[in-house]
């Protein structure tokens, strides 16, 4: 039988159809899905200063129910985001409201226009949220679906379609270019991408969030939401990299699933630990060796240069060359890291010059031609022992040895998100690897 949506009576038929485990769900999920479609219009709130916080509380209604949708068994952990979600929406609705009286004292008609749908549509979203702490309100879900009824009708089926019974997690809109929220109006420092992002993921039926860090999202404390957005969104970026890297790092491709993994010894001395937990063996050992071999072995070459080539430069090759020994696991990874990190800046700061006009260049920081030649072949195999890519952007963007671990650890927070998102890199899955390492560095022990 075809669902029509073209009375109250035909929105608690419908309603009624459905089990009782499935009504509350499926009418919380409709609710949601109709504020979802209406949320680019709150832009006719823009004129008014507390715009920011309006869109935050209306993003936080959304998400709650978004996040016990799509996440079934974590709806007894969401119950209290609700209701905090809800008190706060209630808490600016007076304000809300009270802008329109203000724009029809000096707006145009369509101005006028745009705020009543804004305002209607955040009023959406704050119905969405109460849906399940309130109960069914078909008179209000019926107002509300004559906006959309023929996507509300489609979610309807959806719903009877899926063994589930959801439709959370299908597209909002049946159409190419379906309505985006536009967040050029808010402020550029605000991290709003963290919520444009999500709705354009919503909007596809994409997942935008993983379970864990949408439940930490949406239970975000309440004096952290009362901080305003600056503070809240930076939160949520801050959580999402974290959350990524966790994924990334579980989810590592072959091979580099099975690539050596570097550990620490009691003295600091280099040792490589089992490739896979049910692997009793270390992974590629003799192969690695053979690469730190190279590695000494171009030190070499770049030592035989000579002091007059070196200048400068052969006080750090000298200090990296006796922390190179001849055995890999006699060597100590804090003094080996600590010394070549200097090799590094300068390889890079001459790259930087060089990629000047010659009249703006400092030859004081170029290096001769041949030298640098050696330089950067020396630091290539070092990046290929260590990260298995020979540019060692990954550790370039980080720039830490680990004798500055605990002077430096919080400042990986900071750089976690470039590390994740890059996309220039020589060998993309060393993304992957350094995603890993670097998460392990954040949430290791303060004594290693």
């Amino acid at each position: 039988m075809a669902i029509k949506f073209d009375s109250l009576e035909d929105v608690e038929v419908w309603l009624n159809s459905l089990s009782d485990d499935s009504r509350q769900q499926a009418f919380t999920e409709l609710a949601t899905r109709i504020a979802l479609r209406v949320t680019p219009k709150l832009q006719g709130l823009r004129g008014n200063s507390d715009f920011p916080a309006w869109v935050l509380s209306h993003f936080r209604c959304l998400a709650t129910p978004w996040a016990a949708s799509r996440f079934p068994t974590r709806r007894g952990t969401l119950q209290s985001s609700f209701r905090a979600a809800s008190l706060n929406a209630e808490s600016v609705d007076h304000d809300v409201w009270a802008y329109l009286p203000v724009v029809s004292d000096h707006a145009s008609a369509e101005t006028q226009s745009e705020a009543v749908a804004a305002v209607d549509a955040f009023a959406s979203g704050r119905f969405a949220v109460s849906t399940w702490q309130t109960g069914s309100n078909t008179r209000r879900l019926s107002s509300l679906s004559v906006l959309f009824t023929s996507e509300t009708i489609r979610d309807a089926e959806l719903i009877e379609e899926s063994s589930d019974k959801t439709c959370i997690n299908q597209k909002l809109w049946n159409v190419s270019a379906p309505p985006a929220f536009n967040n050029d109006r808010l402020p550029a420092k605000e991290d709003w991408d963290v919520w444009s992002d999500w709705y354009e993921a919503v909007s596809l039926g994409n997942m935008p969030w993983p379970e864990a860090a949408a439940v930490e999202i949406v239970t975000l404390p309440e004096e952290d939401w009362k901080r305003g957005p600056a503070f809240v969104n930076k939160k949520i970026k801050e959580i999402l990299v974290l959350h990524r890297l966790e994924v990334i790092a579980d989810e590592l491709p072959e091979p580099f699933a099975l690539a050596p993994q570097f550990g620490i010894g009691g003295q600091g001395e280099i040792v490589l630990e089992a490739a896979h937990p049910s692997s009793a063996d270390p992974a590629n050992t003799h192969d690695l060796q053979v690469v730190y071999g190279e590695v000494r072995s171009k030190l070499q070459d770049f030592l035989s240069l000579g002091d007059n080539a070196l200048g400068e430069l052969r006080t750090e090759a000298i200090k990296l060359c006796d922390r190179l020994h001849e055995r890999m696991d006699e060597a100590n990874i804090y003094l080996l890291w600590s010394s070549t990190s200097a090799l590094r800046i300068k390889l890079k700061l001459h790259e930087d010059e060089l990629a000047k006009p010659y009249e703006d260049r400092n030859l004081a920081v170029t290096i001769e031609a041949t030298s640098a030649a050696h330089l950067s072949s020396l630091v290539a195999q070092l990046n290929i022992f260590m990260f298995l890519d020979e540019k060692g952007r990954e550790l370039d963007r980080i720039s830490l040895g680990p004798e500055e671990r605990n002077r430096e650890i919080e400042e990986l927070r900071k750089v976690a998100p470039a590390i994740v998102n890059i996309s220039n890199v020589a060998n993309g899955a060393a993304v992957h690897v350094i995603a890993g390492n670097l998460n392990s560095a954040i949430n290791a022990p303060q004594n290693i």
